[in-house]
Formats: C-alpha cells, structure tokens, sequence
C-alpha cells in the first residue's frame, strides 16, 4: 500500500511539473515578434486576396520591408497641444505616406489596384481588431 502511495504522489508530482511547464511554454509561445506578426498579417491577407504562391511570397517580402520602415520612423507620438509636436507628427505622417506611395508602387508591379486597395483595408480591419482586443485586455487589469 505505500508503495502505491508513493508511486501515485510521484505521478502527481511528475503531472503538475510538466502541466506547469507547458503552461509557461504556452505562453511564452504565444509572444511572437512584429517581424513575425507582419509576415502572419501579410499571409492572412495574401489569403482572403485569393493570390497565388507566388505573388504570396512576393507580398510578404514587400510587406514586411514596408512595415520595417515605418517602424524605423520610431514610435508614434502622443497628442499635444504643443505647436512643435503637432508639427513633428505632420512630419511622421507625411513619412509614412511617402513609405506607403513607394510601396504601392512595389505593390502595383505584382497586383490590381483593385486588390491593393483591398489588402489596405483587410490591413485596417486586422490592426482595429488587434487594437479592440488590446483595449479590452487592458480594461480587464
């Protein structure tokens, strides 16, 4: 009898070290890097636009080249009333868009403007979503 006590309490144990450590490696999983996000954005979108392998390879690379430029342009500013920031986040504005003209040119070598404009708002409702879930995450803390 403790014997199989014993071997039970070492089972026991054994299952709640390797639950926890699965647990952690869950989460830790869960964490990817925005290179990694961009180029899961930018299949998910290649996907609803139905393109081939292909243009599909062609559009992360593009993709992820775009959004490591904008990133490169540092964090977005916060709202001021001051006149300089306000200025400074014209200026961020209007780089983004010169990256984002520059690469609707890149874009426009392998897809319609059709789809182009469809990516962008595929784009705009992914990152909305993202946002919607952050906000309600933080609300819960």
């Amino acid at each position: 009898m403790k014997r199989f006590i014993k071997s039970m309490l070492i089972m026991l144990c054994m299952f709640i070290g390797t639950t926890t450590a699965f647990a952690q490696t869950n989460n830790h999983q869960q964490r990817i890097s925005r290179e990694q996000l961009a180029q899961v954005q930018a299949k998910r979108i290649a996907a609803e636009l139905k393109l081939d392998d292909a243009k599909t390879d062609r559009l992360v690379r593009t993709y992820c080249a775009c959004q490591r430029e904008i990133w490169a342009l540092g964090k977005r500013l916060t709202p001021r009333a001051g006149h300089s920031e306000m200025k400074e986040r014209f200026a961020r504005s209007q780089k983004i868009l010169d990256i984002r003209e520059k690469y609707y040119d890149e874009y426009s070598k392998f897809m319609t403007d059709e789809q182009i404009e469809q990516m962008y708002r595929i784009e705009h409702r992914m990152m909305k979503r993202m946002a919607d879930r952050a906000h309600r995450k933080h609300s819960r803390q």
